[in-house]
């Protein structure tokens, strides 16, 4: 890893632990990308399923999708692609008194019109569908790199889809792919994450590509590609050394006296005259995102 990276790193955790974003991992990495769902009141989100009782579980490589139901009536999930008659590993949460309650059981096109709660709850059980009450959780388990589909109704008829991409954004070989289409099409987040990974030592390593997309999601406001610049200008690894941009970035970052940035904003800035440091807070204070700074 480069001393780049390794610094960058460090920054960006200590922005997780100062934001409360940190959390425990306890399987591998997963995230959805371009991922949709309707209507509003169905939320979807990445997750992990630990289902080792299952059989054929065992040396699967993948994350699961989970749909929450927060509308007011029950809703049953019909179809689910990919799924096929070995059966995608699922689990359903709900709440019974304030007390979370698990049902596992094999997603399958040839199973049978489950209830809940479901008759074995091993596992093995094959459903096609299975109603989800209102605030209860569905998880699918899928392998990386899955396209998913999934449609269904409410009680009332109204139609329920969802949609997207799961992937394991730690392979660079692959999440390079999938991130791309998105980051193209304006979402910031995909395009931080691109930089992230073309930034990563290895056969996909373009640090030009890296400062291309970091800076496209900094120009936006995301916070992780400005600290992600002003890293790299500071650096001078993945870029051409230079403390004007370096300090500009910084100066975006900073929220208070002697937070992170500032620090290192003060120690950036000491490389600057003072004339030219000056311009450049007073260019950093003035700054809206959707522009492009012009540092001298």
């Amino acid at each position: 890893m480069t001393e780049w990276m390794l610094s960058l790193l460090c920054c960006l955790l200590a922005m997780c632990l100062a934001s409360g974003v940190g959390r425990a991992e306890h399987g591998p990495p997963s995230e959805i990308v371009g991922g949709a769902s309707s209507p509003a009141c169905v939320k979807l989100s990445s997750t992990y399923l630990y289902a080792p009782f299952v059989s054929g579980v065992k040396g699967r490589k993948g994350g699961a999708v989970s749909f929450t139901n927060g509308c007011g009536e029950t809703m049953r999930m019909t179809e689910v692609v990919p799924a096929d008659k070995k059966g995608l590993v699922a689990q359903l949460v709900t709440l019974d008194s304030g007390q979370a309650r698990y049902s596992h059981f094999l997603y399958t096109t040839d199973g049978d019109d489950c209830v809940f709660p479901i008759s074995d709850d091993s596992g093995h059980q094959k459903c096609k569908n299975l109603p989800v009450p209102s605030q209860a959780t569905l998880s699918l388990m899928l392998p990386w790199a899955a396209h998913f589909s999934v449609s269904g109704s409410l009680a009332s008829g109204k139609p329920v889809t969802a949609g997207g991409l799961l992937i394991n954004p730690r392979s660079p070989e692959q999440a390079i792919d999938w991130y791309l289409p998105a980051a193209t099409g304006g979402d910031v987040e995909a395009q931080y994450k691109l930089g992230l990974l073309y930034a990563r030592p290895g056969a996909r390593n373009d640090n030009a590509a890296a400062m291309k997309w970091f800076t496209t999601a900094a120009e936006q406001g995301h916070a992780g590609a400005q600290a992600a610049l002003a890293i790299a200008y500071r650096d001078g690894t993945a870029a051409k050394q230079d403390f004007a941009k370096a300090f500009f970035w910084f100066s975006v970052l900073t929220k208070a006296p002697m937070d992170m940035f500032d620090v290192m904003r003060r120690e950036t800035g000491a490389q600057l005259a003072p004339a030219e440091r000056a311009a450049i807070a007073k260019q950093a204070a003035a700054w809206k995102p959707g522009s492009s700074p012009d540092i001298p």
